[in-house]
């Protein structure tokens, strides 16, 4: 696909991994290490700027942000995730969520401090995190039992 970016320099390449568990040498990986994944936006005129420094992420936020840097200004569009160029503070699977500082388990208080965190304790806002994790299930129960009703008022 790279060798032919030439003949088409406008491409657009967004690079990203499954959730899958990896095999490490390190008997006690971290969950960063273990369960995080790369998403790596890469074309003409895409700088690491388009993304504010501090936003998580998950795979639902791949779209809105391709939206955002392909589609011509005032382009409308609804999605259940955030477009990461406009910042995003979590990132939700369906056993971890990620922050910029912390990742954690779903459910439990296991929290651990991402490499890059400075401190010595681990702090997140669990309550917030909660909210989140709630509302994303409570979002994705609804579609799935109710999205052919789906209206631009309902949206809204």
């Amino acid at each position: 696909i790279m060798s032919n970016y030439h003949k088409n320099p406008a491409s657009l390449f967004i690079i990203t991994g499954d959730h899958a568990d990896r095999t490490s040498l390190d008997p006690n990986p971290t969950f960063y290490e273990r369960y995080s994944v790369p998403c790596i936006i890469y074309g003409t005129g895409i700088t690491k700027d388009m993304i504010p420094g501090g936003v998580a992420g998950n795979h639902i936020h791949i779209a809105p942000t391709l939206f955002e840097l392909i589609a011509p200004q005032g382009f409308e569009y609804y999605s259940v995730g955030k477009s990461l160029t406009q910042g995003n503070h979590i990132g939700i699977n369906h056993e971890f969520w990620i922050t910029p500082d912390f990742i954690g388990r779903i459910g439990n208080s296991s929290i651990q401090r991402l490499p890059w965190r400075q401190g010595n304790e681990p702090f997140a806002d669990t309550g917030r995190i909660q909210q989140d994790v709630e509302a994303m299930r409570a979002v994705s129960w609804w579609q799935v039992k109710h999205g052919e009703y789906l209206t631009k008022s309902v949206i809204k």
